[in-house]
This record gives structure tokens, sequence and C-alpha cells, in this order.
């Protein structure tokens, strides 16, 4: 979360949210970013959609 936070504003953060749909998880968060896929729960399509975000910004990649 710490890396996230570096890149967005609180309230993008607080926006965003995750939802099970059937058995597909999807992750909505800054800009209308989308994501959606397999997850074992709504925390894991957070995780999974923050990770998204970050590499389609390509944010945090000066430090790998």
């Amino acid at each position: 979360m710490n890396e996230i936070q570096k890149y967005t504003t609180q309230d993008e953060r607080k926006k965003s949210w995750a939802i099970r749909v059937g058995d597909q998880k999807e992750f909505h968060g800054p800009g209308d970013f989308y994501w959606h896929g397999q997850a074992c729960c709504l925390w894991s399509a957070r995780y999974y959609g923050w990770s998204a975000y970050m590499g389609s910004k390509g944010y945090g990649k000066e430090e790998i």
C-alpha cells in the first residue's frame, strides 16, 4: 500500500472498490480503471487490481 500511496491521492484510494460477480472479481480504481479476473476474495481482487493499475501507469518500475 505504501507504493500506491506515492502515486495516488487519498480520495482516489477511498473511491476504489471491488466486487464479486459470479466466479469473477472486479476492481474499479482511479480514472475509470477496471480490472477483472480470478481472485480468491475481494482483498485479492484489490491487490491484483492495484497491481494492474500501477503497471498500466508504469509507476514504481524505477525502483525495481
